[in-house]
């Protein structure tokens, strides 16, 4: 594949005062800083939407051309380019927006579409831009379809086609965009792209875990003494106490990217907090553990395929200072809290430390310092 030449790109609006300065010289050390929390990455500016994060990735892609090069060398490793063209949010007949298009009249055309958490684009949205290939011509072996999103490959695998009309469909996980974006880091010797690849690696980093580890705040769930499986002897609250590990589905009003922490509660108080040392995104629990419930497509037939499960693998527990009660919460309701409310000994039932919370986040939302009017 020849180098290719980069079209205009134009940056986010937030980016152009970074920019100048990262453009001058000097000695001084900065530290940029959004109201009261320090960024590693000029992109955390944009925030951690699905447009912050395709937009941080096609600004580099039109900055980089070692970077644009491995990308498009995931997709064919022959393809002949020349003015290459990086666009964002481009509006077209089939009335949708997309996330990332790369082109060259007549040579080649890829179409990413990105979801955050574990979410996958549907194929019939891919279906609804396949026109946009005739309009730039590109012939059927330079047409691509780039899914991206924190879901892994193998999990891709089981729900997306591998073509879409005969349009080769490819998924990329945010850890293996990672992953080019340091073979990029290592191949180039340009300084002005390590610096967009530095910062770009700083960013998805934060994105790729889709665990963070800065939270302090901890989800906390309610468990049951029934059996999973009748007359097995073993219940849910096994599941934690016996096996050390926990399980939910991904979104439908689970969380779609895991927690920090998780804290149980039985017998109507809190019972112990657990840091999540490490996850897996499980189709089939019985396959996992023969005591968990079957959720597989096969064992279900009389309803749609299960959505995936998270598992996780729990850390030693930590218990609160003082008995600490459910309080008024929903019997099976699910509550988040900072992990010193729980802890401390400071509040008396979970629902108060959930409250107490929430006024934080409210407090650290405004940035407007108690006292003063607007």
């Amino acid at each position: 594949m020849e180098s290719p030449v980069l079209g205009t790109f134009c940056p986010p609006r937030e980016l152009c005062t970074y920019i100048i300065l990262a453009r001058s010289s000097g000695v001084v050390t900065m530290t940029l800083r959004h109201y009261r929390r320090e960024l590693d990455s000029v992109f955390c500016i944009l925030g951690n939407s699905e447009n912050a994060i395709t937009e941080s990735i096609a600004w580099v892609l039109s900055q980089c051309p070692t970077f644009l090069f491995t990308f498009l060398h995931t997709l064919t490793p022959d393809m002949k380019v020349g003015a290459l063209q990086v666009a964002t949010q481009s509006f077209s007949g089939d009335r949708g927006f997309t996330d990332i298009e790369i082109y060259e009249d007549k040579v080649v055309h890829v179409i990413v579409e990105a979801k955050k958490g574990f979410w996958l684009p549907q194929e019939n949205q891919f279906r609804r831009y396949l026109p946009r290939f005739q309009q730039t011509q590109a012939p059927p072996h330079g047409r691509f379809l780039v899914s991206m999103s924190e879901a892994t490959e193998v999990y891709a695998g089981l729900h997306l086609p591998q073509d879409v009309d005969e349009v080769p469909l490819k998924h990329l996980s945010w850890r293996q965009t990672l992953r080019l974006v340091g073979d990029s880091y290592a191949k180039t010797g340009s300084f002005d792209e390590k610096r967009w690849l530095g910062q770009l690696s700083l960013f998805l980093g934060g994105i790729a875990t889709m665990q963070n580890q800065g939270s302090n705040e901890v989800f906390v769930v309610v468990l049951s003494r029934d059996e999973i499986l009748p007359n097995s002897g073993y219940t849910w609250i096994d599941v934690v106490e016996k096996d050390g590990n926990y399980f939910h589905p991904v979104g439908n009003g689970w969380p779609a990217e895991p927690p920090n922490y998780v804290g149980f509660r039985y017998d109507g108080r809190l019972q112990s907090v657990h840091h999540v040392e490490s996850y897996e995104v499980v189709r089939n629990l019985q396959a996992r553990n023969k005591n968990w419930p079957a959720t597989s497509q096969e064992t279900k037939r009389s309803r749609p395929p299960h959505d995936p499960h998270f598992v996780y693998t729990l850390g030693k527990p930590m218990r609160p200072a003082s008995p600490i009660r459910t309080g008024k919460i929903f019997r099976n309701g699910r509550v988040k809290c900072a992990i010193d409310t729980l802890l401390s000994g400071e509040f008396d039932t979970i629902a108060d430390a959930r409250d107490a919370s929430k006024r934080r986040i409210a407090e650290l939302a405004d940035p407007t310092p108690s006292g003063i009017a607007e």
